[in-house]
């Protein structure tokens, strides 16, 4: 998003007693401050991951004064992303040229859903590998050399994130 041109990108977050949650929305942090761009408190939101949320807060970011309304919602899971796009819609903007949206997970509506999908796709079968091989490991006296493992995702990028143009 940011090599796209978005100079303000919100991110619905999930709940503060997320572990997992805590450590993607500092991964937006991250990007952000890596980019030198501000963020405005607004532009973070908290909740469940459930479409309701994503198209309530959709509604709370879009009637921001257009200064202040992000260019791009980030969403930590496909679901939320889903009523992100839904609210964006309703309120006569385009999914990708007006608000790009992104997701994680790749779950299996994000190709189906028009538009489709930007997304972070999750490695699930090598993870579940890693994890059995960690068992078995186990299972049979034995103490891994590597006990915690990270497999990065992969973006996927489709609609929901083209067709941006900066007014810069």
């Amino acid at each position: 998003l940011i090599e796209q041109g978005h100079r303000r990108i919100a991110i619905l977050a999930w709940p503060e007693n997320s572990r997992v949650g805590a450590e993607r929305l500092a991964g937006y942090w991250d990007a952000m401050d890596e980019a030198e761009l501000p963020i405005d408190p607004k532009w973070v939101i908290r909740g469940k991951g459930e479409i309701g949320y994503g198209h309530e807060s959709a509604h709370r970011l879009l009637e921001l004064p257009a200064s202040r309304r992000p260019t791009a919602i980030v969403t930590m899971l496909d679901t939320i992303a889903i009523g992100v796009i839904q609210a964006v819609e309703a309120c006569g903007l385009q999914v990708g040229r007006d608000i790009a949206v992104t997701g994680f997970d790749d779950l299996p509506v994000a190709h189906h859903f028009k538009p489709r999908l930007t997304t972070l796709r999750q490695p699930v079968w090598e993870v579940g590998r890693a994890v059995i091989d960690l068992l078995i490991a186990y299972l049979n006296g034995e103490t891994p050399a590597e006990q915690q493992i990270l497999l990065p995702p992969e973006l996927v990028v489709r609609e929901s994130s083209l067709g941006y143009i900066p007014a810069d």
